[in-house]
Formats: C-alpha cells, structure tokens, sequence
C-alpha cells in the first residue's frame, strides 16, 4: 500500500506512533436518476385527431391528454364543424361529442360514411360522452362509429383506445364511467389524478376557476328553462354541465346533473327548480373542497 509508519519516544512522556497512507480521493457518487414523468407509454404513433367537442374545459382537459401521448389534436365545436373539418383535412381519428349544438355525434356520424369515399370510410370515429348507457352505445355503432369512450376520460383509458384502433393490441378496457350513486363523494380522487398528471398544478387551478365562475350563469339558463317549460333546453344544460364535472373529477356535482338531466322530464317546473337548488347546493360544496384540498 505504500506509506510509513512514525514512532517518536520521550522517555517520561510516552510514545506517539503516526501512520501515514497515501490515498487517493474518491469520486462523489453518481446521483440517482431523475425519476421519468408518470404516466404510461404511448401506445400508438402520433396521429392526427379531431375532436368535436363544445365545452371549453373539456376540450382543454382532451388537450393535455392528448399531448401527454404524443398525439396531434385538433378542435370543432359541434358536428357540422367536425363534417367540414374531415372534408378539408385528412385525420386518422374523430372522437365524437354526441350532444352538441348545430348538429350532435350522431348526425355527423352517419353524414360522414355517407360521403362513401376511401377516407370517410376508414376514418376512426369513437364516440364520446357521459352517457355510458348500452342504448347509447348501440347507436352509436349503428350510426358508424368503430368505439366508445366514456367520460371521464383518463390517459389510461385513452391509451388504451388508440391501441386497440392502431395497433391492434388487444387491451382491457377501462372501467367505464363510474355509477354516479345517489349520495357521492364530493370528489372523484381518480379523476383528479389523471388530470392533474398532464397538466401543472396552476394550469388545473385556472381551469377549475373557470368551470365553478361560469357556473352561476348556467344555473341561471336552467332557471330560465324550467320557468318556461323548456324541458329540452334543461336537460342539454345539464347534460354539459355534467360532462365537463365529470373530466374535472367532480362527483356529486356531476350526480346532481344527471339527477336534473333524468328527472326533470316528468317533473313540474316547481320540482325541477328544486333539483337545479340541490345542483347549485353541490357546486358551491364542491368548490369549498378543492379549495380546502388546495386545488383553486
């Protein structure tokens, strides 16, 4: 090893022995790795997707889970938009909004593989919505779509979807949208979580900002809707509202709509008022929570 080895004696004081080694120093250690971003692989390559869908805070949320997976999104906001958009532009799937204005999922569907061309015809359309109901689903495939996507959306979910329709992986099927039980959680954890894993935390605050201010108009229109009878016009208010509370992981918000959407058909103007009170009662809970849980 090298080195040396010092006595020096004093007689009455002792002896001091020294040892000298020669060493040399030590690289630092290698820092472990940055850990990767969470989330899972992308399972087809990057594509062109239309989506028609008109809500605002869906479409944003679609944006992040598109571009966590690589993927090009394009948007419509209803299905006239979506049937011009594939007659200029040559996209390799369409998820389909079933409930729009000017033309819904449906329609745009069916005016699609009419046009009977090798581009309509190969055209990837899923259609997407929060009704998760076998009716639905049937008719959506009767009108032509290859696949249905339920809302919430989350990255697994949608992973799994472009791997079944562009690589011919045979995958499990995510879990359809959750049974919106009569007394909720007021937030779905899951959902968040997703959400929150392909965009920053201030960019989810925003978002949600934006859903709880406009929702003192919504509740206004449906106000408006039941005063006047408009039973269409309610339900399709709350039908939206439901959609976008669902992909922001707002449960009982969303259990409220769907308690509005499906039981105003055959209720009074008086009794729909109340359901549209317990909508505006779970809202504002809902936005006392994620302010509590620090997420606006």
């Amino acid at each position: 090893m090298g080195g040396d080895i010092i006595l020096h004696s004093e007689p009455g004081h002792g002896s001091t022995f020294l040892l000298e080694l020669p060493f040399v120093e030590a690289a630092a250690p290698a820092r472990p790795a940055a850990a990767t971003a969470s989330g899972p692989v992308p399972a087809a390559p990057a594509l062109d997707v239309l989506v028609a869908e008109d809500h605002p805070i869906n479409q944003r949320v679609l944006a992040a889970l598109l571009e966590r997976l690589g993927q090009r999104a394009h948007f419509v906001a209803n299905g006239s938009e979506a049937l011009q958009a594939t007659a200029e532009q040559r996209f390799d799937l369409v998820l389909m909004d079933l409930h729009m204005p000017v033309m819904d999922g449906v329609a745009a569907t069916q005016a699609i593989r009419a046009r009977g061309d090798e581009a309509a015809r190969s055209l990837k359309i899923v259609a997407l919505s929060a009704d998760a109901f076998a009716e639905t689903r049937a008719r959506c495939l009767r009108a032509g779509m290859d696949d249905f996507l339920s809302k919430p959306v989350d990255l697994l979910g949608l992973n799994e979807l472009l791997a079944r329709l562009f690589t011919g992986a045979s995958t499990v099927r995510s879990a359809d949208a959750q049974k919106l039980d009569a007394e909720p959680a007021l937030l779905d954890h899951t959902v968040i979580g997703s959400v929150r894993s392909v965009m920053p935390a201030p960019r989810f605050a925003a978002l949600l900002a934006t859903f709880f201010d406009s929702c003192p108009a919504q509740l206004r229109e449906m106000r408006a809707a039941a005063s006047a009878g408009n039973d269409g016009e309610l339900r399709a208010n709350a039908h939206r509202l439901k959609g976008a509370a669902l992909n922001l992981g707002l449960r009982a918000a969303a259990a409220a709509a769907q308690l509005l959407q499906k039981g105003s058909a055959d209720a009074t103007a008086h009794d729909q008022l109340q359901l549209v009170d317990q909508l505006e009662a779970q809202l504002a809970a809902s936005r006392h929570e994620c302010q509590a849980q620090g997420f606006v």
